[in-house]
């Protein structure tokens, strides 16, 4: 990144992803509320007693997807996982380049009956072969089941 008073050249046309993948044992029905501040959400489901989460975080520098935090936690068969994207960034003036915004994508695998709670803030969410209660939000994004 090449910055000059007021405007920055930015020579990283990749950006920066890393994957972290989240295992939740489960005995019954699931009740999985996920929450991702900017980015889709795909939901199938499988044979397994177990939820799985992969998380792709993306952010236009190390410094920024550091601040991409994941939260989670089991109660017995009720499973949070929310993630929370970095403060703004502070970035003023024109920016000359590709940026990429900071986002998390969440791939999911769970039991095919489960209560969903599913909220992006700007992404699309997608759910596929899945019976229960499902609510679906995204503040900017398409919803399909």
């Amino acid at each position: 990144v090449l910055a000059v008073a007021g405007c920055e050249v930015n020579l990283n046309t990749e950006g920066i992803v890393s994957r972290e993948t989240k295992r939740f044992s489960v005995t019954a029905t699931p009740d999985v509320l996920l929450d991702t501040f900017d980015g889709s959400i795909e939901v199938h489901s499988w044979d397994r007693a177990e939820v799985e989460v992969i998380v792709e975080k993306q952010a236009q520098d190390e410094t920024l997807l550091q601040q991409i935090v994941v939260e989670q936690s089991q109660d017995g068969d009720a499973i949070t996982l929310r993630v929370r994207g970095p403060a703004a960034s502070g970035r003023d003036g024109i920016q000359i380049g590709v940026v990429y915004s900071p986002g998390a994508k969440l791939r999911v695998a769970l039991p095919k009956n489960v209560a969903l709670d599913l909220k992006s803030g700007d992404g699309s969410i997608t759910v596929e072969d899945v019976t229960g209660t499902i609510v679906m939000r995204s503040d900017d994004g398409y919803v399909c089941s």
